[in-house]
C-alpha cells in the first residue's frame, strides 16, 4: 500500500514538473503575444499618423488649388474689365477724332 501511495505520489509529482514547464512556455508564448501585440499597435499609430498627413496634405492642396483658381478668377475679371476700358477709351478717340475734324472745319470757315 505505501509503495502504491509513493508511486503514485511520484507521479503526481511528474505530472506537476511536467505541467510547471507547460505553463512556464504558456507564460513565454503569451509575452511572446503581447510584445508582438505593442509592436502591431506602434505599427497601427504610425500608419493612422502617416494617413492623417496624407490627409492634411490633400487639404491644404485643395485649398492653394482654391485659391489660385480664385485668383485666375480675378485676373479674368480684370482683363475683361481692361477689354471694356479699352473700348471706351477707343469709342471717345473716335468721338474726339470727329469733334476735332468739325472743329477744323469750323475753324476753316472763319479764316476764309
Amino acid at each position: 500500500v505505501i509503495a502504491a501511495v509513493q508511486s503514485e505520489t511520484q507521479n503526481a509529482v511528474k505530472h506537476a514538473d511536467q505541467g510547471e514547464v507547460l505553463v512556464k512556455h504558456g507564460v513565454e508564448l503569451v509575452e511572446k503575444a503581447g510584445q508582438s501585440l505593442l509592436q502591431i499597435n506602434a505599427g497601427a499609430q504610425q500608419t493612422n499618423n502617416v494617413i492623417e498627413n496624407i490627409a492634411s496634405a490633400a487639404a491644404q492642396g485643395s485649398e492653394d488649388s482654391q485659391q489660385i483658381n480664385s485668383q485666375i478668377d480675378k485676373i479674368s475679371q480684370m482683363a475683361k474689365d481692361r477689354a471694356e476700358i479699352s473700348e471706351q477709351i477707343s469709342q471717345t478717340a473716335e468721338q474726339l477724332a470727329l469733334l476735332s475734324g468739325r472743329l477744323k472745319t469750323t475753324v476753316d470757315k472763319f479764316q476764309v
